[in-house]
């Protein structure tokens, strides 16, 4: 049984497939009415059925302070230079976690189940900066 997001994200691809040049949040908003965070969780969405293809759901910025142009490519090499910009933002990402839960771990007993949750957390965030470290990327 279909779920509403899996639905929406199939309505998503189906739009995605008629706008080659490209669509913006505007454009879905008009099409189908949805609000941005509806928008997002099923671009995620759509991005999570489509990892394990060449096809992928790439966006870009169009200008300061303007919305992003989404569109489908074909090939992983279409998707190359989103990906390297992803990659970019998830290291970033990941050191500030780290960092974020280093503030819990300092403001919570590791007796708590939310000090054990920070510790376990913090302890993941710091093995994949390590790991990155190792390969030169951080």
């Amino acid at each position: 049984m279909a779920t509403a997001a899996a639905d929406r994200a199939t309505d998503l691809f189906d739009f995605a497939v008629k706008k080659p040049k490209g669509f913006v949040y505007e454009d879905v908003d008009s099409a189908f009415g949805w609000t941005k965070p509806t928008f997002f969780a099923t671009v995620r969405h759509l991005r999570g059925r489509l990892a394990e293809d060449e096809i992928n759901l790439v966006c870009k910025p169009r200008g300061m302070c303007e919305t992003w142009l989404y569109s489908l490519v074909a090939t992983r090499e279409d998707a190359k230079r989103w990906n390297l910009n992803r990659l970019d933002d998830m290291v970033a990402r990941i050191t500030t976690f780290a960092s974020v839960a280093e503030s819990i771990v300092r403001a919570t007993s590791g007796r708590t189940i939310e000090g054990k949750k920070a510790r376990v957390l913090h302890r993941y965030a710091l093995r994949v900066i390590e790991d990155l470290a190792d390969i030169e990327i951080v």
